[in-house]
């Protein structure tokens, strides 16, 4: 049944995302699937957009960003704009010297009546050059997108506790198996995965604004009892961060924690580690 209060939609909101994906890999028609598919599909233009606002979701700062915007959703936007818009003409340079080589090619070649020799001109030798290195570009650019959107991936299950298939419906029981199907996932079927990953965030919604900022997910308050989520040890460890059993203390801030089952957001400063869960 549909859930009559505040308190029950956010229940079952909770639920979707935690412990489980909200849907399949390849549910790309949904009410919000069709305007994440779409930005997924755009490769590299619309790339960027929705990576920032994932990123956004999840509130990825890295530091080495912060010179590119004051949120997380401008760092990552600026930042991946740059690498397509260098991965746009390294990719046109790349065709334009290929189709000038091979007419180039044409023209090196000597016909002797039913016979012919061929001897690379100098020009054609600095054009094949230059043609192999704007392909190397492209594929360190490609190769870039890809390994960043399996890093994401691992962090939104790691964030949600999702188990892959071969966790058994736990999360975290086979780490190895778990990187491997990470891995298959965002080489092989990279578009399928950052819109599910859209979805399952709530990056995109149902308007297709590659633009705007979705902000950080509030979980802070997180209700209990939530079905999908698999029961944890009572003593409180991080699911993304470090807990030192000595101090009784977490080491880092602003980290996902689950205590007895129970996924919880907690803000620690960074000069203090006196705040626990």
């Amino acid at each position: 049944s549909e859930p009559s209060t505040i308190e029950g939609q956010t229940k079952a909101k909770m639920a979707a995302e935690y412990g489980q994906w909200r849907d399949g890999i390849c549910d790309c028609f949904g009410p919000t699937g069709c305007s994440s598919f779409c930005l997924a599909c755009w490769y590299p233009c619309c790339t960027p957009c929705i990576f920032a606002k994932i990123a956004s979701r999840l509130d990825w700062q890295v530091n080495a960003l912060r010179s590119f915007g004051q949120t997380t959703f401008k760092q990552w936007l600026r930042a991946l704009s740059a690498l397509a818009i260098v991965y746009m003409i390294a990719y046109y340079s790349y065709e334009q010297l290929s189709a000038m080589a091979t007419a180039q090619f044409h023209k090196d070649i000597s016909y002797y009546g039913n016979y012919y020799s061929y001897q690379a001109s100098e020009y054609t030798s600095r054009l094949l050059t230059y043609t192999e290195i704007f392909d190397i570009i492209t594929f360190v650019c490609s190769a870039v997108f890809v390994i960043l959107a399996l890093v994401l991936r691992k962090m939104v299950r790691r964030r949600y506790l999702i188990p892959t298939t071969c966790d058994d419906g736990t999360y975290g029981e086979n780490s190895f198996c778990g990187a491997v199907e990470d891995i298959a996932v965002s080489f092989f079927c990279w578009t399928c995965s950052l819109a599910q990953m859209a979805r399952h965030t709530d990056a995109v919604g149902t308007d297709c604004d590659p633009m705007s900022d979705p902000g950080p997910i509030d979980t802070t308050h997180i209700p209990t009892g939530i079905p999908g989520v698999q029961p944890m040890s009572t003593q409180p460890v991080f699911v993304n961060g470090m807990y030192n059993p000595s101090t009784g203390h977490y080491q880092l801030h602003d980290e996902v924690c689950a205590v007895g089952g129970l996924a919880t957001r907690v803000t620690l400063p960074r000069t203090s580690a006196d705040r626990s869960c």
